[in-house]
């Protein structure tokens, strides 16, 4: 069970990207939502550069109509709430994703949520809805494998944790193959893109992800938001096996600031987790373990935790036994050490040398324990 990005079963990112052309003008659209929910009230959620624009629309029906204008292509996020509920606990991580597009955009539910809605009405639409449809079985039964680790977990039962975790690795790699399947097949469609801008570390795979840029079409390419992708791949220093780690400091659960250099002269596992990320919690055992074995042969690690929460990432702590030194800035995915690093998703590792060289990158479980008995025997 390996990583936690930055996204659900729904494709949720890219906010800050538009993606029309330098050129294009103005682009219609209309939005046309049906929800099995009367009295309710539709939040519109958009984002251009740093300014977040929120329009919502109340309905006796469940049936909500809108239109409107945008500069270029644009991800969109709607959140349905009773309609005396103000906006003020919405968020883009839990909307339901749409892209803003020329034509009529339609969401058909008849449920009282969202979630399983119908997308469509245009091709991004389309795309989107046909991408989330094919993950969402995988999707279903991971969650259901991760309730089951848990409870196996809390009965100690580590004969079944095994058994879970290969079950969840094999659903993890089929998805991830559907994923491929889809850019593959749909090279000129933004959601491949989309998924190409959350689904890899550009800092540690920038040579892949310049490969799959360049299979993309012309469409994508030359759009506001290819651009500006380009130029951030330009831009992004590489940091790749045999480079040095870029140093840096954050405070301790005391306040007291420590420095990735500090531990020149040891191997040393920097580990990016949070108390939030499931796939890190579950991760957390394996790292414990390899802790204790090469702890007294010059291998130590430093956490570095993701949480906004101190109370959240001090509990965690304590509840996983994590024994090593943790440091966190508590500003969640805009950590600094996160930014240096271009980590978008985690848990996320790198193991570093005592001449502070990057040696591996992303070990997990067996991997891990692996590398480890080779350069420390």
């Amino acid at each position: 069970m390996k990583l936690y990005l930055k996204t659900g079963i729904s494709l949720t990112i890219a906010l800050t990207l538009s993606m029309g052309g330098i050129d294009a003008q103005n682009i219609k659209y209309t939005l046309n939502v049906k929800v099995n929910k009367p009295n309710s009230k539709l939040f519109i959620l958009q984002k251009e550069k740093n300014n977040v624009q929120i329009d919502s629309i109340v309905s006796a029906d469940g049936n909500f109509q809108t239109e409107g204008e945008v500069a270029n292509i644009r991800k969109a996020y709607l959140y349905l709430v009773p309609k005396e509920q103000s906006s003020n606990n919405i968020s883009f991580r839990k909307g339901f994703p749409i892209y803003l597009e020329s034509g009529n955009i339609t969401v058909v539910s008849n449920e009282p949520t969202l979630d399983n809605s119908v997308l469509g009405g245009t091709p991004s639409n389309d795309d989107l809805y046909t991408y989330n449809d094919t993950r969402k079985t995988f999707i279903t039964k991971m969650n259901q494998l991760e309730n089951d680790y848990d409870k196996a977990k809390q009965e100690k039962d580590i004969a079944k944790m095994q058994i879970i975790e290969s079950e969840y690795d094999e659903l993890e790699l089929k998805l991830k193959q559907a994923d491929n399947d889809f850019f593959n097949s749909h090279p000129n469609s933004f959601v491949s893109f989309d998924w190409l801008n959350s689904s890899f570390n550009i800092a540690t795979q920038k040579s892949k992800v310049i490969a799959l840029f360049n299979q993309m079409g012309e469409n994508i390419k030359q759009s506001e938001a290819g651009i500006q992708f380009k130029t951030k791949l330009d831009n992004t220093k590489s940091v790749e096996i045999n480079e040095i780690a870029p140093d840096f400091s954050a405070p301790n659960p005391e306040g007291k600031e420590v420095s990735l250099n500090s531990f020149r002269g040891k191997y040393v596992l920097l580990d990016f987790w949070a108390s939030w990320c499931g796939p890190c919690r579950r991760e957390n055992p394996n790292v414990v373990t390899a802790y204790n074995t090469y702890k007294d042969k010059n291998f130590t690690i430093l956490g570095v935790s993701l949480d906004s929460s101190k109370e959240a990432w001090i509990k965690a702590i304590e509840k996983d036994n994590l024994a090593w030194e943790q440091v966190s800035d508590l500003k969640g995915w805009n950590a600094a050490p996160a930014a240096l690093y271009s980590v978008h998703g985690i848990p996320s590792n790198f193991l570093i040398d005592p001449q502070g060289r990057i040696i591996a990158i992303n070990l997990r479980g067996e991997e891990l324990s692996k590398k480890l008995s080779e350069i420390l025997p």
